[in-house]
Protein backbone atom coordinates (compact mmCIF):
# COMPACT_ATOMS: atom_id res chain seq x y z
CA UNK A 1 0.00 0.00 0.00
CA UNK A 2 1.37 3.39 -1.01
CA UNK A 3 0.12 6.87 -0.13
CA UNK A 4 1.28 10.21 -1.48
CA UNK A 5 1.62 13.62 0.14
CA UNK A 6 3.48 16.92 -0.07
CA UNK A 7 5.74 18.69 2.39
CA UNK A 8 7.18 22.20 2.41
CA UNK A 9 10.84 22.49 3.34
CA UNK A 10 12.09 26.05 3.26
CA UNK A 11 10.83 27.56 0.01
CA UNK A 12 10.53 24.18 -1.72
CA UNK A 13 7.46 21.99 -1.91
CA UNK A 14 8.46 18.34 -2.20
CA UNK A 15 6.43 15.26 -2.97
CA UNK A 16 6.70 12.22 -0.73
CA UNK A 17 5.37 8.67 -0.91
CA UNK A 18 4.72 6.40 2.05
CA UNK A 19 5.09 2.67 1.51
CA UNK A 20 4.36 -0.09 4.04
CA UNK A 21 6.72 -3.07 3.79
CA UNK A 22 8.25 -5.87 5.86
CA UNK A 23 11.03 -3.57 7.05
CA UNK A 24 11.69 -3.48 10.80
CA UNK A 25 12.39 0.26 10.97
CA UNK A 26 11.26 3.49 9.35
CA UNK A 27 13.46 4.77 6.50
CA UNK A 28 13.60 8.15 4.74
CA UNK A 29 15.34 8.56 1.38
CA UNK A 30 15.44 11.26 -1.30
CA UNK A 31 15.66 10.09 -4.90
CA UNK A 32 17.58 11.86 -7.67
CA UNK A 33 14.59 14.15 -8.38
CA UNK A 34 14.48 15.39 -4.75
CA UNK A 35 11.27 13.48 -4.07
CA UNK A 36 11.13 11.69 -0.73
CA UNK A 37 10.35 8.02 -0.13
CA UNK A 38 9.16 7.02 3.34
CA UNK A 39 9.22 3.30 4.13
CA UNK A 40 7.40 2.10 7.26
CA UNK A 41 6.86 -1.33 8.86
CA UNK A 42 3.45 -2.53 7.72
CA UNK A 43 2.62 -3.91 11.15
CA UNK A 44 3.20 -0.61 12.97
CA UNK A 45 0.95 2.37 13.63
CA UNK A 46 3.65 4.98 12.99
CA UNK A 47 2.36 8.28 11.67
CA UNK A 48 4.49 9.34 8.69
CA UNK A 49 3.74 13.02 9.29
CA UNK A 50 5.04 12.72 12.85
CA UNK A 51 8.30 11.19 11.61
CA UNK A 52 8.69 13.92 8.99
CA UNK A 53 8.26 16.57 11.68
CA UNK A 54 10.83 14.93 13.97
CA UNK A 55 13.31 14.58 11.10
CA UNK A 56 12.78 18.08 9.71
CA UNK A 57 16.31 19.24 10.50
CA UNK A 58 17.78 16.21 8.73
CA UNK A 59 15.39 16.72 5.80
CA UNK A 60 16.41 20.36 5.42
CA UNK A 61 20.12 19.54 5.55
CA UNK A 62 19.85 16.58 3.15
CA UNK A 63 17.66 18.42 0.67
CA UNK A 64 20.03 21.40 0.63
CA UNK A 65 22.96 19.09 -0.10
CA UNK A 66 20.99 17.31 -2.83
CA UNK A 67 19.88 20.50 -4.57
CA UNK A 68 23.31 22.13 -4.38
CA UNK A 69 25.41 19.12 -5.37
CA UNK A 70 26.73 17.93 -8.70
CA UNK A 71 25.20 14.71 -9.98
CA UNK A 72 27.14 12.00 -11.75
CA UNK A 73 24.33 11.48 -14.24
CA UNK A 74 21.04 13.15 -15.10
CA UNK A 75 18.92 13.56 -18.25
CA UNK A 76 21.29 16.09 -19.81
CA UNK A 77 24.85 15.48 -18.64
CA UNK A 78 27.38 12.98 -17.34
CA UNK A 79 30.24 13.70 -14.95
CA UNK A 80 33.54 12.13 -16.01
CA UNK A 81 36.90 12.87 -14.36
CA UNK A 82 35.38 15.98 -12.80
CA UNK A 83 34.10 17.44 -16.09
CA UNK A 84 30.39 17.67 -16.91
CA UNK A 85 29.73 16.52 -20.46
CA UNK A 86 26.51 16.96 -22.34
CA UNK A 87 25.70 13.81 -24.23
CA UNK A 88 24.08 12.95 -27.52
CA UNK A 89 22.58 9.52 -28.07
CA UNK A 90 22.23 8.05 -31.55
CA UNK A 91 21.08 4.66 -32.76
CA UNK A 92 23.94 2.38 -33.74
CA UNK A 93 24.69 -1.22 -34.60
CA UNK A 94 27.39 -1.33 -31.94
CA UNK A 95 27.44 0.34 -28.52
CA UNK A 96 30.10 3.01 -28.10
CA UNK A 97 31.01 6.06 -26.03
CA UNK A 98 33.35 8.74 -27.35
CA UNK A 99 34.22 12.20 -26.03
CA UNK A 100 34.52 14.89 -28.67
CA UNK A 101 34.47 18.67 -28.28
CA UNK A 102 33.08 18.63 -24.73
CA UNK A 103 30.27 16.31 -25.81
CA UNK A 104 29.87 12.63 -25.03
CA UNK A 105 28.76 10.81 -28.17
CA UNK A 106 26.88 7.64 -27.27
CA UNK A 107 26.03 5.02 -29.87
CA UNK A 108 23.28 2.78 -28.57
CA UNK A 109 21.90 -0.37 -30.16
CA UNK A 110 18.23 -1.30 -29.91
CA UNK A 111 18.77 -3.92 -27.20
CA UNK A 112 20.76 -1.91 -24.66
CA UNK A 113 19.58 0.37 -21.88
CA UNK A 114 21.39 3.74 -21.78
CA UNK A 115 22.10 3.63 -18.06
CA UNK A 116 23.44 0.09 -18.29
CA UNK A 117 25.78 1.09 -21.11
CA UNK A 118 27.05 4.08 -19.09
CA UNK A 119 27.48 1.87 -16.02
CA UNK A 120 29.44 -0.78 -17.94
CA UNK A 121 31.67 1.87 -19.53
CA UNK A 122 32.33 3.70 -16.25
CA UNK A 123 33.01 0.40 -14.48
CA UNK A 124 35.72 -0.37 -17.02
CA UNK A 125 37.21 3.13 -16.75
CA UNK A 126 37.13 3.00 -12.93
CA UNK A 127 38.84 -0.39 -12.92
CA UNK A 128 41.64 0.89 -15.16
CA UNK A 129 42.10 4.01 -13.04
CA UNK A 130 42.12 2.27 -9.65
CA UNK A 131 44.48 -0.47 -10.87
CA UNK A 132 46.95 2.10 -12.18
CA UNK A 133 46.82 4.33 -9.11
CA UNK A 134 47.12 1.49 -6.62
CA UNK A 135 50.09 0.08 -8.54
CA UNK A 136 51.65 3.54 -8.30
CA UNK A 137 50.98 3.89 -4.57
CA UNK A 138 51.95 0.26 -4.00
CA UNK A 139 55.43 0.87 -5.42
CA UNK A 140 55.75 4.16 -3.58
CA UNK A 141 54.55 2.95 -0.19
CA UNK A 142 55.41 -0.75 -0.27
CA UNK A 143 51.78 -1.87 -0.05
CA UNK A 144 50.35 -5.34 -0.27
CA UNK A 145 46.84 -5.15 -1.70
CA UNK A 146 45.20 -8.57 -1.97
CA UNK A 147 42.49 -7.66 -4.44
CA UNK A 148 40.62 -4.73 -6.02
CA UNK A 149 36.91 -4.96 -6.75
CA UNK A 150 34.61 -2.56 -8.57
CA UNK A 151 30.98 -2.76 -7.51
CA UNK A 152 27.84 -0.79 -6.76
CA UNK A 153 27.24 0.59 -3.31
CA UNK A 154 26.39 3.65 -1.27
CA UNK A 155 30.04 4.40 -0.46
CA UNK A 156 32.74 5.56 -2.85
CA UNK A 157 35.01 2.87 -1.46
CA UNK A 158 35.76 0.58 1.45
CA UNK A 159 38.43 -1.81 2.69
CA UNK A 160 37.68 -5.32 3.95
CA UNK A 161 39.45 -6.98 6.87
CA UNK A 162 41.16 -9.40 4.50
CA UNK A 163 42.85 -6.46 2.72
CA UNK A 164 40.58 -6.19 -0.30
CA UNK A 165 39.88 -2.72 -1.66
CA UNK A 166 36.38 -2.14 -3.04
CA UNK A 167 35.43 0.93 -5.09
CA UNK A 168 32.19 2.33 -6.47
CA UNK A 169 31.90 1.97 -10.26
CA UNK A 170 31.26 5.73 -10.44
CA UNK A 171 34.66 6.67 -8.98
CA UNK A 172 35.88 7.73 -12.44
CA UNK A 173 33.28 10.53 -12.37
CA UNK A 174 35.30 12.35 -9.71
CA UNK A 175 38.07 14.87 -10.31
CA UNK A 176 41.48 13.19 -9.99
CA UNK A 177 42.13 14.91 -6.67
CA UNK A 178 38.97 13.43 -5.13
CA UNK A 179 39.31 10.01 -6.75
CA UNK A 180 42.84 9.78 -5.36
CA UNK A 181 41.54 10.84 -1.95
CA UNK A 182 39.11 7.90 -1.94
CA UNK A 183 41.94 5.54 -2.90
CA UNK A 184 44.28 6.96 -0.25
CA UNK A 185 41.52 6.75 2.34
CA UNK A 186 41.07 3.04 1.69
CA UNK A 187 44.82 2.45 1.48
CA UNK A 188 45.11 3.97 4.97
CA UNK A 189 42.75 1.28 6.24
CA UNK A 190 45.38 -1.31 5.35
CA UNK A 191 47.35 0.07 8.30
CA UNK A 192 44.42 0.90 10.59
CA UNK A 193 40.96 -0.52 10.01
CA UNK A 194 39.04 1.82 12.35
CA UNK A 195 38.48 5.55 11.96
CA UNK A 196 40.55 6.51 14.98
CA UNK A 197 43.45 8.88 15.65
CA UNK A 198 45.99 6.44 14.23
CA UNK A 199 43.97 6.23 11.02
CA UNK A 200 43.72 10.02 10.75
CA UNK A 201 47.47 10.35 11.31
CA UNK A 202 48.17 7.81 8.58
CA UNK A 203 45.76 9.47 6.14
CA UNK A 204 47.20 12.91 6.93
CA UNK A 205 50.70 11.66 6.10
CA UNK A 206 49.46 10.58 2.66
CA UNK A 207 46.97 13.38 2.04
CA UNK A 208 47.48 16.46 4.28
CA UNK A 209 44.36 18.23 2.94
CA UNK A 210 42.10 15.18 3.36
CA UNK A 211 39.49 17.16 5.33
CA UNK A 212 38.99 19.60 2.44
CA UNK A 213 38.83 16.77 -0.08
CA UNK A 214 36.34 14.88 2.08
CA UNK A 215 34.11 17.95 2.27
CA UNK A 216 34.27 18.44 -1.51
CA UNK A 217 33.40 14.77 -2.04
CA UNK A 218 30.19 15.28 -0.08
CA UNK A 219 28.94 17.64 -2.80
CA UNK A 220 28.99 15.05 -5.58
CA UNK A 221 26.04 12.66 -5.74
CA UNK A 222 26.47 9.21 -7.28
CA UNK A 223 23.66 7.57 -9.21
CA UNK A 224 21.42 5.52 -6.91
CA UNK A 225 21.60 1.86 -7.95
Amino acid sequence: MTTVGTLRIGNRKIRYTVQLTDTRHAHLRFNDDANLKVTLPKWSHIDAREILQKKRQWLEKTLHRLVNSRKVLDEKKLLFKGVEYGFRVTKAKKNSIEIKNQTMLIGLDSKTDLRQLVKDWMTTETRKYTNNRIKYYGRKLGLDVRDIKITKGKKWGHCTRDRRLVFNWQLIALPKKLADYVILHEISHLSEFSHNNRFNTRLFSLCPDFKEREDALGHILPVQT
